[in-house]
C-alpha cells in the first residue's frame, strides 16, 4: 500500500521482520519505562504535604528514621521543585547533612561547598562552613604516617567559621575541632 506522499511503508514480506523488531524494542523499552515509572512514583510518596515546609518536614522524618539515602532523594526532589525558596535551600544542606550522617564525607563536603558557592549571602552558610571543615577532618585518618590532603582543608574552613563569623555559634566548635586538626 502507498502512504499519502508516495512511498512505500511496508511490503508484505517485510510484515514478520518489522512485528519482531517492533516486539524487540517493546522488551528494551518496557524495563526502562518501568524503572522510569517506580522512580517517579518514589519520589513522589516521598513528598507528602501541601506546600514546601510539609514536603521538608516528610524529608527530615527519612532522614530522623535513618533512611539516608531515601532521605536524600526526598531532598533533592524538594530542590529541585523548590529551588530558590528557603526550604530548598535548607534542603541543599539536609542532602549534605544525610551525607554525613551515612559517613560519605567527601560527597558531603562537595555538597557543603556547592552550597556556599549558591549561597553565599545564606544566613547558614556558617553553618555550611563549619560542616565543610568537619567533612574534612573525618575524612582525614588519625595516622599521621597516612595521607593528611583534607587536613589542611579543615584547618582553612575552620578559620573561615573563626574569623568570618565571630558571633556565630558554631565558633566555639570550630575552634574545639581546630585544635585537634592541628593535633593530628
Amino acid at each position: 500500500p502507498k502512504h499519502s506522499i508516495g512511498f512505500r511503508l511496508h511490503s508484505p514480506k517485510s510484515a514478520p521482520i518489522v512485528a519482531a523488531m517492533h516486539q524487540k524494542s517493546y522488551f528494551i523499552l518496557a524495563p526502562a519505562l518501568l524503572l522510569v515509572i517506580s522512580a517517579c512514583g518514589h519520589s513522589s510518596k516521598a513528598l507528602t504535604g501541601n506546600g514546601p515546609e510539609d514536603q521538608l518536614e516528610s524529608c527530615l522524618k527519612l532522614s530522623e528514621k535513618k533512611h539516608f539515602e531515601e532521605a536524600i532523594e526526598c531532598l533533592g526532589a524538594l530542590k529541585a521543585r523548590y529551588p530558590k525558596s528557603q526550604q530548598g535551600q535548607e534542603a541543599e544542606l539536609r542532602i549534605a547533612d544525610n551525607y554525613f550522617r551515612k559517613k560519605d564525607f567527601l560527597l558531603a563536603a562537595e555538597s557543603y561547598k556547592t552550597f556556599i558557592k549558591l549561597h553565599p549571602l545564606n544566613e547558614r552558610v556558617d553553618y555550611a562552613y563549619y560542616r565543610l571543615g568537619s567533612s574534612y577532618l573525618a575524612q582525614t585518618p588519625k595516622a599521621i604516617d597516612r595521607d593528611q590532603e583534607y587536613l589542611d582543608d579543615a584547618i582553612r574552613n575552620f578559620n573561615i567559621v573563626i574569623q568570618g563569623f565571630p558571633a556565630s555559634t558554631y565558633k566555639d566548635l570550630a575552634q574545639r575541632d581546630l585544635a585537634k586538626a592541628r593535633l593530628k
